[in-house]
């Protein structure tokens, strides 16, 4: 987070909440990262770089896009249930991580995808994607 002081935190910000009827007291914004900025998305890669590590001890592969991480993993179809056994694993990981560092897994936007190739390499391989989403976590 950016703090006032920092050449690139904009000076002079302030956030009110206005509704039909009414609008609340202006307050200046002390912290944060300014909604539309470039440094948005820079920063959440570098807040989430521990996480792609943990994929990876996993066996599974990372892919980061915005604030969508994804894990995708491969096996013989023989060995189905390792890489099932490593997702879960992998997963509950994920999930303690997450919690550690102020976020939450989203469960209506983390799905499973099964998918089979018979023209991967020569035999068939079974490639897992989960498709994973981060959202912020709020206490209190």
């Amino acid at each position: 987070m950016l703090s006032p002081g920092s050449p690139l935190y904009p000076t002079g910000c302030t956030h009110y909440v206005r509704t039909a009827a009414s609008r609340s007291v202006s307050i200046a914004v002390l912290f944060g990262v300014p909604q539309g900025s470039v440094l948005g998305p820079i920063l959440l890669l570098l807040y989430v770089a521990d996480l792609l590590q943990l994929v990876k001890r996993h066996g599974l592969h990372p892919h980061c896009y915005a604030d969508n991480n994804q894990m995708y993993g491969f096996s013989d179809p023989s060995d189905v249930d390792a890489l099932q056994e490593s997702l879960s694993v992998c997963i509950d990981e994920v999930f303690s991580w997450m919690m550690s560092n102020w976020l939450q897994l989203n469960p209506a936007k983390t799905e499973v995808i099964w998918c089979y190739s018979l023209y991967v390499s020569i035999r068939p391989r079974l490639v897992l994607f989960v498709l994973v989403t981060l959202a912020v976590w709020r206490s209190g």
